[in-house]
């Protein structure tokens, strides 16, 4: 039987379906044979994709067709074996950088800087005017008007809203749109962003709720899907590195740990004032782990005052309708520290490409514990702190062709909580005696 067309067959296996440019005056060219690879960027907190095409021209391409950015760089691809469909990229040139020509003036090498047209659009259209209703209503309305060919996924949100837009970029008013936003189910942490499937308006609560799409593992043994070796190298880590860990001292400064809200109300000259702590208000909010990243029982459960947030407000500014635009201590602080927690505890990873993956999955990372192995069988050799689920909140995709053409995923993830509880001075393991042993250096 022959070997199906659709098979993996090598580490980092990619279909290329065909690369080509376009330019607004009508002319199209095929560069499949000039392009040397293409990088694809999509990050959590970045609004709009980027990318880079590098080109080998070895025959005039800018002779006979001008590049000076009008044009539109479109390509299909997908991972082979995987069931998945072709994705497709359709993004502006806006530049040319690392220009370099060969010694005989034969051939020249270019990178080609590209953006998303929603990216283009974005600074040539403004919003303007006075909108209504609940956020996500709202952000539906603004897209469809200023990105209406986009495709987008909006996750609902409670309560009703009025702004006024004074002339501000589409970009500009979904980030205010994402700060005053609260889901159906509580969590005040949305983020607007672009992937190659589309834009995507979600509360980070909401993407926890999530199973892994994958899980990855640094051992070939340790892979349990099939005895296909190629098969097994799609899920292993080829490269690793840590980001970050804690920092103590950034949760606290930044608000992530504790903080008061004081509010002053123009209208009825009040003060309000309302404290927040993460400890306390862990379980009124989705998180991808179930555990806290610190002890209940810690020196920074108590604390009731850490970061002072001042917010006017003025009750009844758009009638009693619309005061929900107003009732901060509702997502202010809430959205302050859940966004806050994910900006530590972060890993990279390089992996073999896997065209069906986007910003805001959820993966699964086995972890190696640093310690000896007891036995063949011995279930610590996986870090049970460090193992466990990740957002992913950035990719790369570098997509090399030449030679046997190669897809990698070079794939940053966080996370805002543990799979594990971290224990107290009663049940840290292997510690039995050993306190009072060092205290008293016997």
């Amino acid at each position: 039987m022959a070997e199906s067309l659709d098979a993996y067959r090598k580490t980092n296996d990619v279909i290329f379906k065909g690369m080509r440019l376009e330019s607004s005056q009508g002319g199209v060219i095929d560069v499949s044979n000039l392009v040397l690879k293409v990088d694809l960027f999509e990050d959590i907190y970045s609004t709009f994709m980027t990318g880079n095409v590098t080109i080998s021209d070895g025959v005039g391409l800018r002779s006979h067709f001008p590049i000076v950015g009008t044009e539109s760089f479109l390509m299909s691809f997908k991972t082979p074996g995987v069931g998945a469909d072709d994705t497709m990229v359709y993004m502006n040139v806006t530049s040319i950088s690392k220009r370099e020509i060969n010694n005989n003036s034969s051939t020249e090498t270019y990178e080609l800087k590209m953006r998303s047209l929603p990216f283009l659009m974005n600074d040539i259209f403004r919003v303007q005017g006075s909108y209504s209703g609940k956020i996500s209503d709202i952000a539906k309305e603004i897209l469809d008007k200023y990105f209406p060919d986009a495709r987008y996924l909006i996750q609902p949100t409670k309560n009703e809203y009025k702004f006024t837009i004074p002339n501000m970029k589409v970009s500009e008013v979904m980030d205010i749109l994402c700060r005053h936003a609260v889901s159906e189910e509580g969590d005040p942490n949305y983020v607007f962003y672009e992937t190659l499937g589309g834009f995507v308006f979600r509360s980070l609560g909401d993407m926890c709720r999530q199973e892994p799409v994958k899980s990855y593992n640094n051992k070939l043994s340790s892979i349990k899907d099939g005895k296909d070796k190629s098969r097994q190298e799609f899920l292993k880590i080829q490269e690793f590195q840590v980001e970050s860990d804690f920092d103590m001292e950034s949760a606290l400064s930044n608000g992530a740990m504790a903080s008061r809200l004081i509010t002053h109300d123009l209208t009825t000259k009040s003060i309000g004032i309302s404290s927040f702590n993460y400890v306390a208000t862990f379980d009124d909010y989705n998180h991808l782990n179930e555990n806290r990243k610190i002890p209940v029982s810690s020196l920074y459960s108590g604390i009731k005052n850490g970061v002072n947030i001042f917010m006017p407000k003025s009750t009844l500014n758009h009638g009693d309708q619309f005061d929900n635009n107003q009732n901060y201590e509702e997502f202010v602080q809430g959205g302050l520290s859940t966004r806050r927690m994910w900006l530590t505890d972060s890993l990279a990873i390089k992996t073999a490409g896997d065209s069906r993956l986007r910003v805001g999955n959820v993966a699964y990372l086995s972890m190696p514990a640093t310690e000896p192995k007891k036995g063949a069988n011995d279930e610590n050799y996986e870090n049970k702190y460090s193992s466990g689920k990740y957002l992913i909140t950035s990719i790369r995709h570098h997509l090399l062709n030449i030679g046997t053409k190669e897809y990698t995923n070079t794939i940053e993830m966080s996370r805002d909580s543990l799979p594990q509880t971290i224990p107290d001075n009663k049940t840290f393991e292997n510690t039995d005696g050993e306190q009072d042993r060092i205290l008293t250096n016997d």
